[in-house]
């Protein structure tokens, strides 16, 4: 039987000041409402995980953007030789194109249409019985395809091709031109041939041109669709599922001219984001907001929990987990200390009104052989600022390091300070976005046009560089939150 009055109680804790123990006895408490026989209970575990459990990462991204990452796609020439009705046709293709991406409104899924606009400017040589015939050609094409990225994986639907096909002849020659009525003759002869075949050889060359284009699209989508695929699966999906966390699509979707993604990233036994999250700008090009949830739903993982380490020790775990530069060896010489981390929150990200809060939970505490403080936490408040390549770079606030227990006098807090300050460095950078898209986006002269750091979540919106700035890097704080229901 569930204990409501504690199931209450724990929640208005929760509200006042979130932790760890507070949201693992809160789950708890979710787990046996979700699976219980009663429908009110059933019921009451939605709202929970509508309210307590939802979207912890978000990302929007618009199809103006997205045609601007689209990489161009250079000229190429290609050599042309086959059999056309009994002649040897020998020549050289030279081929452009243009991808645009389309935008397919959709509900449940991301949809969109990739068009490519070619152009073929061919010169071939025709040979057949003695008589050679010099063409020149200007086709168009088209390919059209469909692709869906939901749920279940990605899928690829069968290309669309059509084309526009012009050729003439701009040279005709023979074997008898040297004997001038014959020659005459001849060539007569061979435009009227060609002018009754022409019809056929427009339709082979139209189905030609067609099927290499559609052929030739097809496999670099497929290739571009793989590398994607093995990306997100071998970088993202697998190392998540490994450390026993679930990315739960919560809504994926197309719009006439954006892409919505909200995803929780939470095992079963962690909550995920239970406040408003920040607005993005409306017309920016990309817009992404991450709830503190994130990233301590990731660090629980790690097991720092309960785990005991001296100096040496903790600072190289640490520096193989976060792998950002964490904890920094200033080469002092500092005594020996040991740590235990406490068993919920060992450490913990809060995103605070406009800065960044990172602490450390210890169970204990013991320089060398000397004294042993317990159940003490460690905080320093970083004020962020975006740098170039969408990094954000965190500045240790004039507070330091705060260090709150029971019992401790000066002394204390000196020793303990000094021990510890080498676990938080005064700056360091760590990046927004995946380095690749970052140095994508500042190469297109994009820029983050707001950075808000408010009631849990971070939020960036990114969008076009003004002229008019100097540093092309400006970007506005803000701190403005919709009402509770818009998540």
């Amino acid at each position: 039987r569930i204990d409501m009055a504690q199931f209450l109680q724990r929640l208005e804790r929760l509200e006042l000041a979130e932790n760890g123990a507070t949201e693992f006895y809160l789950n708890d408490h979710y787990q046996s409402l979700l699976w219980s026989d009663d429908p009110e209970y059933q019921q009451l575990a939605l709202k929970l995980q509508t309210h307590y459990r939802n979207a912890n990462f978000r990302v929007s991204v618009s199809e103006e953007l997205l045609n601007r990452m689209v990489p161009d796609v250079p000229d190429s020439q290609e050599p042309f030789r086959d059999t056309v009705l009994g002649a040897q046709v020998v020549g050289q293709s030279r081929i452009s194109n243009q991808i645009h991406i389309g935008l397919i409104p959709d509900p449940n899924q991301i949809s969109m249409r990739l068009v490519t606009n070619g152009n073929v400017q061919s010169r071939t040589t025709a040979t057949r019985s003695g008589v050679v015939v010099e063409n020149e050609g200007h086709s168009r094409f088209r390919v059209i395809k469909q692709l869906a990225f939901g749920k279940y994986g990605i899928f690829a639907y069968r290309p669309e091709t059509t084309s526009q096909v012009k050729q003439k002849v701009v040279g005709l020659s023979s074997d008898l031109d040297r004997i001038p009525p014959l020659g005459w003759v001849v060539r007569k002869i061979a435009r009227n041939k060609i002018e009754e075949q022409a019809p056929f050889t427009r339709r082979y060359t139209k189905n030609q041109i067609e099927s290499k284009a559609e052929t030739r699209f097809d496999q670099e989508i497929e290739q571009h669709l793989h590398e994607l695929e093995t990306t997100l699966t071998e970088n993202l999906l697998h190392p998540l599922i490994a450390m026993d966390l679930e990315p739960d699509p919560v809504e994926i979707s197309t719009t006439a001219d954006r892409i919505n993604i909200r995803y929780r990233l939470a095992g079963r036994d962690q909550m995920a984001a239970n406040t408003a999250r920040p607005r993005a700008e409306q017309d920016c090009l990309m817009s992404l907001q991450i709830h503190e949830s994130a990233i301590n739903n990731i660090i629980s993982r790690f097991e720092f929990a309960g785990k005991k380490f001296n100096n040496d020790e903790m600072a190289e775990y640490l520096n193989r987990v976060f792998q950002t530069g964490f904890i920094v060896d200033d080469g002092k010489k500092r005594s020996k200390a040991e740590f235990e981390f406490a068993p919920f929150d060992p450490i913990r990200i809060d995103f605070e009104e406009s800065r960044i809060a990172i602490s450390v939970n210890l169970k204990s505490f013991r320089i060398g052989n000397g004294k042993r403080w317990q159940n003490l936490n460690l905080k320093v408040i970083y004020d962020p600022q975006i740098e170039a390549g969408f990094r954000m770079k965190l500045t240790q606030s004039v507070e330091g390091l705060r260090i709150k227990g029971k019992r401790l006098n000066v002394g204390d807090q000196l020793a303990i300070g000094v021990i510890c300050e080498v676990l938080f460095p005064n700056q360091f950078e760590v990046g927004l976005m995946p380095a690749r898209l970052g140095q994508q986006l500042s190469v297109s002269n994009l820029q983050p046009t707001q950075f808000v750091v408010s009631n849990g979540w971070l939020g960036i919106s990114v969008g076009d560089a003004p002229q008019t700035a100097t540093n092309h890097r400006q970007y506005q704080q803000s701190h403005s939150l919709p009402n509770r229901n818009h998540r």
